[in-house]
């Protein structure tokens, strides 16, 4: 049993090491915080509004205080006093949580100073620290707990690592996706995606350890897996953001029954368009001299005339060509496309000098609303599915 006069020695020493350590927690709290507070106001918003979220400025207090506290308790309580050991497991035991509290905080910190690297986003590497410290905290607390040396405490958990795959399996799937789309440049902050199997179409605002989040157009946000964006692939729009131009690829679909030769009346109204005039001139040439050199009589099949819906075609080029938002260093034509049962689909292929999408959209828009209107002028028809209003006009006939 403790004698008296070490029991008393014991508290007095014990109660001194209290006060010493109040009063550098009182020092650090009004000299060493109070200062880095005044010049948060020097750092991004961003960066200040995430040291007081994560109160970093306290655990960093807490983790010096405790630090000094662990090197100083030799020098008030002599090691082979009795109460020592339990003490120093204390505040062992104290400064593990302190020093694990601080680092995290400090991940976080950095994750907001620092949220990418070359346009790789920093988040998942955090995240990856953050457990890695964790997982040593765990370690270093059991081995003061049973005052086991660490390593013995690891070898111990080997046998657990079937189970700490099972549970962590979304991480370890996360981190080694985030590894691959990091050293692939597949992904990053702010690109536009498109995963049509998650229902995600949009800009990518954040890239963790194991999920990426994308902001749809409508503003919905999709958490999707980071393992299922390697395995399952997705469309990036970064590289037609880079280019500056934007493709566009659509058809209109021309009623196959509207399609014949054009006659003299309508190539007498066709040669007032002036886009049309150089083509004109030059087909007309080209093909009287091959009527004429075969001795073609007035037998359409054994000669060479021009049809509506090539005439249509080299019209639709030459007005791609006349716009100025059409690059023209990039492909350009107008083909057709096998026909189907909706009609024979005609398709303009270009691409736009723009990449903002409201402006690609109204001048995309502009190029078909004035092609859908010339269509008449050439004999033909977009071709239409009956609507009800058709089936009435056949009715009452």
């Amino acid at each position: 049993m403790m004698e008296l006069s070490n029991l008393k020695e014991l508290s007095l020493n014990l109660l001194l090491f209290i006060l010493v350590v109040i009063l550098i927690d009182l020092i650090i709290k009004r000299v060493v915080v109070a200062r880095l507070k005044k010049n948060t106001h020097r750092l991004k918003k961003s960066v200040e509004e995430s040291i007081k979220k994560n109160n970093f400025f306290p655990k960093m207090r807490h983790f010096i205080l405790i630090t000094l506290a662990y090197f100083a308790l030799p020098m008030f309580l002599n090691a082979e006093a009795d109460g020592f050991l339990l003490t120093q497991k204390i505040v062992s035991i104290l400064f593990l949580l302190a020093l694990v509290r601080f680092m995290t905080a400090g991940f976080n910190l950095l994750n907001r100073a620092i949220p990418t690297v070359d346009g790789v986003a920093t988040k998942g590497i955090f995240q990856i620290l953050k457990i890695l410290t964790f997982i040593l905290g765990i370690v270093l607390l059991i081995s003061v707990l049973l005052g086991q040396n660490p390593i013995t405490i690891v070898a111990g958990l080997a046998g657990l690592t079937a189970i700490m795959m099972l549970i962590f399996k979304d991480s370890i799937l996360g981190f080694v996706a985030g590894l691959q789309i990091a050293m692939n440049d597949m992904l990053k902050l702010g690109d536009w995606i498109e995963v049509p199997d998650q229902g995600a179409d949009g800009t990518v605002i954040d890239i963790s350890l194991t999920t990426i989040k994308v902001q749809n157009w409508d503003n919905t946000i999709v958490s999707i897996p980071a393992y299922s964006l390697v395995t399952s692939g997705f469309k990036n729009w970064e590289g037609m953001s880079k280019s500056g131009v934007r493709r566009v690829a659509r058809s209109v679909n021309i009623d196959i029954n509207s399609i014949k030769f054009i006659d003299e009346n309508t190539m007498s109204q066709l040669k007032k368009i002036d886009l049309l005039k150089p083509y004109l001139a030059k087909k007309e040439k080209e093909l009287a001299k091959y009527n004429k050199d075969k001795n073609v009589k007035e037998n359409l099949i054994n000669g060479k005339y021009l049809t509506n819906i090539g005439t249509f075609r080299a019209y639709c080029e030459a007005y791609l060509s006349s716009k100025s938002y059409i690059d023209k260093t990039a492909t350009k034509m107008v083909r057709q496309l096998a026909p189907t049962s909706e009609g024979l689909p005609l398709q303009m292929y270009a691409f736009l000098n723009t990449t903002e999408w409201v402006k690609y959209e109204s001048l995309q828009g502009d190029i078909f609303d004035h092609l859908l209107s010339v269509l008449p002028e050439f004999g033909l028809k977009v071709f239409q599915k009956p609507s009800g209003k058709d089936f009435a006009r056949i009715i009452n006939k």
